[in-house]
């Protein structure tokens, strides 16, 4: 198959690549949208809980994308704080990873949409 798909498709169509993106380690992804959201809710509630409900989600499952994602990063990206109605806090603005959450995702879209064109 050497020829493009592009031979395939109608002309007048205005067609882009789209898609989600997600980081992965020895095959494991540990930061994607649901951690994204995750994170998101915990800023906007101030709690695991709090955020975990927010998303339809047990608390168990929160802390495992926590904990998965805090083993991945040089340092904990959520910091837990005993009881209180602040149960957990970023360690870090979640904007360290959810801000570029965004840019990521352009940016991969930017590849799919102008392949072989170098990516900036």
């Amino acid at each position: 198959m050497s020829k493009s798909i592009k031979h395939i498709l109608k002309q007048e169509l205005e067609i882009k690549v789209n898609g989600k993106l997600w980081l992965e380690s020895e095959g494991e992804r540990f930061f994607g949208p649901g951690p994204l959201e995750l994170l998101e809710q915990i800023e906007e509630t101030g709690s695991i809980s709090n955020a975990a409900k927010a998303m339809n989600m047990s608390y168990k499952k929160a802390w495992e994308l926590i904990n998965h994602l805090n083993a991945q990063t040089n340092f904990p990206i959520v910091v837990p704080q005993a009881g209180g109605e602040k149960a957990a806090l970023p360690a870090a603005k979640p904007g360290c990873c959810c801000n570029r959450q965004g840019e990521w995702q352009q940016h991969g879209r930017d590849v799919q949409n102008h392949p072989g064109r170098p990516a900036q």
